[in-house]
């Protein structure tokens, strides 16, 4: 949304917005990949389909089926997010001879007075916190399962036939975590996936890509900060 309002209204965004770096990192393999034959197949399966004057929207990705997975396999393989939310065990348990002992109890309120009545414990601020023991923090690490050997064919390479069956249908992973996973995924993932599907088709289908003039190749090593992008470019 922040980069909707910044490009619909002039202003500029945040250079930490999650799915604006995830935009620059999708571009960046473009710019890469330029060369290759991903950037005219993309094109082709848009004009295909829409021609050029056809308006695209986020439920046309099933008939896009080489583009999506072009984006998917763009967010997999420069993932924006190193880590996910951390967590902590409701249950005690053991995993490849590691110990993660439950939560115990969190934050829990108590008044300092049973026989107060609740209106007087918020009208005189008596209302205090006991800060009880916690367990152990769970952080899931999702560079482990995007770029992981046993799970995809060529992890360190570029290759949207990680989405693709034999026939060219796209095929929707359950080891493609860029926005987390369980309940506590990223709030904006499908706010995101509108975004970035909408914006880089048009891109792609408006725009041809090319590095600027005298940089040969480009610097891959991102910048690990709140999250993970890629140095500045013309």
């Amino acid at each position: 949304s922040n980069v909707i309002c910044a490009l619909s209204f002039g202003h500029q965004f945040s250079a930490e917005d999650e799915e604006f770096q995830k935009l620059v990192q999708a571009l960046k393999i473009i710019f890469k990949f330029f060369g290759d034959s991903f950037h005219a197949n993309v094109q082709k399966e848009i004009e295909d389909v829409f021609g050029s004057s056809g308006s695209i929207s986020y439920q046309d990705q099933k008939k896009l089926p080489y583009t999506n997975a072009v984006i998917h396999e763009m967010q997999r393989l420069k993932y924006a997010l190193l880590y996910g939310i951390p967590r902590q065990s409701t249950k005690d348990v053991t995993m490849r001879g590691y110990h993660i002992p439950k939560v115990k109890n969190m934050f829990r309120m108590h008044c300092s007075s049973p026989t107060w009545k609740e209106e007087e414990n918020r009208a005189l601020g008596r209302t205090l916190f006991r800060k009880w023991q916690l367990g152990t923090f769970i952080i899931p690490d999702l560079r482990s399962v995007l770029l992981d050997p046993e799970q995809w064919e060529t992890p360190e390479k570029f290759n949207p036939n990680h989405f693709l069956d034999e026939d060219g249908k796209f095929i929707d992973r359950e080891e493609f975590l860029p926005f987390g996973l369980g309940k506590r995924v990223c709030m904006g993932q499908q706010l995101a996936r509108i975004e970035i599907f909408i914006f880089l088709t048009s891109l792609l289908r408006a725009f041809n890509f090319w590095l600027p003039e005298g940089v040969k190749e480009l610097n891959e090593a991102p910048v690990a900060k709140m999250t993970m992008h890629p140095h500045p470019y013309k």
